[in-house]
């Protein structure tokens, strides 16, 4: 076990002064810790650090010791591309920003399947944890930012009603201020205190409030969880066949279900055609095409009907 050193009233310190900085976090300039000696002196930069600690001698746990810095080598170690990078997740902010874009990256995955941000969410969310690994993580907050997630998506399973999207977001918000903590941080001086910016809650709250809002306007204004089908992806570009003559409007069976369904100005289809689905509108009505379908447009597809279900809602 090593031995403790000096203490400070064996180097005739101002033990009060110090004892201060601890029991009421008291601090001082640093003229003011000379002239009450906490310090020894002020060094103005490097060299003049080395220059005055030339010959002075240091109580050490071994005994006296005589600094001698004459032809002393200063070397910079610099960090490596990865340390720096773990030093920038590292920050708090930057951590509460991972887990949050990559919650929301896969809750869109789920509520826009095939449109691609599943990936980015699972990578931010494995950056969040290793910050978490070298921050004083509470996971209560990170649990509950996780649940506000699982919350908003079952708002997008039982529309029309916004408890789940309620409490969605206050999960969220408590969730972001327990991640590091509690409310109040805690009462020992001694703890390393971690905070998230409050800017950056109140942004990221109004981010998740705006967003659980618009779903459950846009599923209000569809009737049912299936008329969200600009986002269900179960639907759009799902292969359909034509049950009556589309003339544009006719009948279509898809997955052995049948809906109504239309098609652009001036396109017209035989019942017993190929087609697939292409967005889905309010009233559980298809819009369908007979044109051939790219290839790499596939994941594109969700979003097209995303933006033409908010199309048709603004125009109302």
């Amino acid at each position: 076990m090593r031995s403790p050193g000096p203490s400070p009233r064996k180097r005739d310190r101002n033990t009060e002064a110090l004892e201060a900085t601890v029991t009421r976090a008291r601090a001082y300039s640093a003229t003011e810790a000379l002239e009450i000696d906490i310090i020894d002196f002020i060094a103005t930069d490097r060299e003049d650090l080395l220059a005055q600690v030339h010959g002075r001698t240091a109580e050490t746990a071994a005994g006296p010791v005589v600094v001698n810095t004459d032809g002393v080598r200063v070397r910079d170690i610099n960090m490596s591309l990865l340390e720096r990078f773990l030093s920038v997740i590292a920050d708090p902010n930057i951590a509460f920003l991972l887990i949050s874009l990559g919650s929301i990256a896969l809750f869109l995955e789920f509520l826009i399947p095939g449109f691609g941000p599943g990936i980015a969410g699972i990578i931010m969310l494995a950056l969040a944890f290793v910050s978490f690994g070298v921050l004083p993580v509470n996971w209560v907050g990170v649990a509950l930012i996780l649940v506000s997630m699982v919350l908003f998506y079952l708002e997008t399973e039982a529309p029309g009603i916004g408890v789940f999207g309620v409490g969605g977001l206050v999960s969220f918000v408590i969730g972001a201020f327990l991640l590091f903590g509690g409310f109040f941080g805690s009462s020992n001086p001694l703890d390393l205190t971690v905070d998230i910016s409050l800017w950056l809650i109140i942004v990221m709250s109004i981010v998740m409030g705006s967003g659980a809002l618009t779903v459950y306007w846009l599923l209000r204004e569809g009737g049912s969880s299936d008329a969200f089908g600009a986002v269900d992806g179960g639907l759009v570009g799902a292969p359909a066949v034509a049950v009556s003559d589309l003339n544009p409007t006719g009948r279509v069976l898809v997955k052995d279900r049948e809906f109504s369904a239309t098609m652009e100005e001036g396109q017209r289809v035989r019942a017993g055609a190929n087609v697939h689905v292409v967005a889905v509108y309010s009233g559980r009505t298809l819009k369908v095409s007979d044109a051939p379908l790219p290839i790499g447009r596939r994941a594109r597809r969700p979003l097209v009907a995303l933006a033409e279900r908010l199309r048709r809602a603004f125009r109302r």
